[in-house]
């Protein structure tokens, strides 16, 4: 889920751990998914005006030919996760830079590390 960074960055996580019933349960329903939601709302829907003075809406790609425009270089910025396929030689490190997600509050770096 593309979410999941917006998530991490307002200081929630898409499950917990309840001890009490030793049950993990969903948790976007929070003021953290709240945060998040509203943040990717906004890349997704927010008006303005490009140089030529047309209206446009949304700063992300929301239909699915990105990966034709992110081959053409016609993509600046991609979210994506490090895993063995795509760092094993999928992404020349030449090319392509790797940094934390924009964060949906100020201050804060939507990084999160899972424990083994």
């Amino acid at each position: 889920m593309i979410g999941y960074p917006f998530l991490w960055a307002a200081g929630g996580d898409a499950v917990v751990y309840d001890p009490d019933t030793e049950q993990w349960r969903a948790s976007f329903a929070s003021a953290a998914g709240i945060t998040a939601m509203e943040y990717y709302l906004r890349l997704a829907t927010e008006p303005w005006q490009d140089a030529s003075g047309r209206s446009q809406r949304g700063y992300a790609q929301r239909d699915g030919d990105w990966g034709h425009l992110w081959s053409d270089g016609k993509i600046g910025m991609r979210m994506d996760y490090l895993s063995q396929q795509n760092m094993g030689g999928r992404y020349d490190p030449n090319l392509y830079g790797f940094a934390p997600s924009p964060a949906a509050l100020p201050g804060k770096v939507a990084v999160k590390s899972i424990a083994a």
